[in-house]
């Protein structure tokens, strides 16, 4: 579904695959091996990195990664009280 959604949005944005691997700092392989599902999602950097590059939401393609939005996560590290709502919810 991520790589999916990669190709997609590129091909939408008429960004060759080395183009779009330069700018978001990857080898054109690695992107071709995510865009055919071939690996698992990049980090959270890279992909907030394809999100800016695209011009997508990045939570929905944070989302399609089952990843968490970096912000998110360091704010839950830094407060306790969210950290043990988001255990109990």
């Amino acid at each position: 579904m991520f790589g999916k959604m990669i190709k997609e949005n590129r091909m939408k944005a008429a960004i060759g695959l080395r183009e779009f691997a330069g700018r978001v700092g990857i080898s054109p392989g690695y992107l071709s091996d995510l865009e055919n599902e071939k690996v698992p999602p990049p980090s959270e950097k890279v992909i907030l990195d394809m999100a800016l590059t695209l011009g997508i939401d990045k939570k929905e393609l944070l989302a399609a990664a089952s990843k968490v939005d970096p912000e998110v996560a360091e704010y839950v590290a830094q407060e306790p009280r969210a950290a043990d709502f988001l255990r109990m919810a």
